[in-house]
């Protein structure tokens, strides 16, 4: 999977592991700011970059996939825009 770039904007652990995965397939995955390091973080986070919210919004037009936990948002955007819940 290399070449396809994701933008992870996830609140909660479904949608982060979602992009670890992608991550570890060679994604390039680029996530929001990530919250005070915790051990679980610093698993789901492995093998991402970083952005602020601004860089999120500004990257998301030239990304093939938008993964995200949050029930609005990112509509309209070009690509796949893949909403995961911790319930599948």
């Amino acid at each position: 999977m290399r070449g396809f770039r994701v933008i992870e904007d996830s609140r909660g652990v479904a949608a982060a592991y979602a992009g670890k995965l992608l991550a570890e397939l060679g994604c390039e995955v680029v996530q929001g700011p990530a919250p005070l390091p915790s051990a679980q973080d610093l698993y789901l986070n492995s093998g991402k970059k970083q952005t602020d919210r601004e860089g999120l919004a500004r990257l998301a037009p030239f990304a093939d996939v938008v993964l995200t936990d949050s029930p609005t948002g990112y509509e309209g955007v070009p690509g796949l825009l893949a909403r995961v819940t911790p319930f599948g």
